[in-house]
C-alpha cells in the first residue's frame, strides 16, 4: 500500500485493527518502470464497466473464483524486469445514484417483453416477406417478466441497499519489449 506521508500512521492503524496478526513494514519504494524500454516498453490502460453502471457486478460472495488469485496469476508471469502496477481509485458516488438504478428497473418492468433494437432473425424476415402481418394485441399488464428479467430487476433492487461508489481501475505494464508489456497488460 502506498500512502501519503501524512496518512501513515492512520493506515497502520486501520490495517491493525481489522487485521491483528498483520505484520507491517516501511520499503523503499520500488520503480516499476524498465530502464532497457523507457518508453516504448510501457503501455497502460483504463478498466470499463461492459454495460452501465446501474447494472451491478458479480461480488466475491457470488463470484465462483477466486478474483485475486486471477490477479496474482496475472502478475507472476512478469520477470524481475518487467513491472506491472494495478491502480485503484475510489470516492462516494454522488447523490442520486440510487433513484437512476431503481427508474431502471422500474422501466424493465414496464416495458416486459418488449425487445429492443428492432433486429430480426433472417428466418423471421424471410416469413415477413411472404405472410401477411398479425395483428396480435396483448396488453402490458398480460406480459409476464421472464426469469432473466427478474433476476435482473432483483439484482438491481440489492445493489441500491449498499452505498454506492464511482470506481476507476488503471493498469500500466512495462517491459523490455513492447511486445513484452502488452502481453503483461493483456494478463491482467
Amino acid at each position: 500500500v502506498v500512502v501519503p506521508i501524512v496518512l501513515v500512521d492512520v493506515v497502520k492503524q486501520a490495517v491493525a485493527a481489522a487485521y491483528p496478526s498483520a505484520r507491517l513494514e516501511e520499503v523503499e519504494e520500488h520503480n516499476i518502470f524498465s530502464k532497457v524500454g523507457k518508453m516504448s516498453g510501457t503501455i497502460g490502460g483504463e478498466l470499463t464497466l461492459k454495460k452501465q453502471y446501474a447494472y451491478p457486478i458479480a461480488t466475491f460472495q457470488e463470484s465462483k473464483r477466486d478474483a485475486m488469485r486471477a490477479i496474482l496469476n496475472a502478475l507472476s508471469t512478469a520477470s524481475r524486469e518487467d513491472g506491472v502496477a494495478i491502480q485503484i481509485l475510489l470516492r462516494p458516488a454522488p447523490e442520486g445514484w440510487t433513484k437512476n438504478v431503481v427508474d431502471h428497473a422500474t422501466k424493465i418492468k414496464k416495458d416486459k417483453g418488449i425487445k429492443s433494437g428492432g433486429l430480426m432473425a433472417p428466418k423471421e424476415l424471410l416469413e415477413a416477406l411472404w405472410k401477411a402481418p398479425e395483428n396480435k394485441e396483448v396488453k402490458p399488464e398480460d406480459k409476464q417478466l421472464s426469469n432473466l428479467e427478474q433476476a435482473t430487476i432483483e439484482s438491481l433492487e440489492e445493489k441500491t441497499r449498499h452505498p454506492g461508489y464511482e470506481t476507476l481501475i488503471r493498469v500500466v505494464a512495462s517491459s523490455n519489449t513492447a511486445a513484452g508489456s502488452q502481453i503483461l497488460m493483456k494478463n491482467v
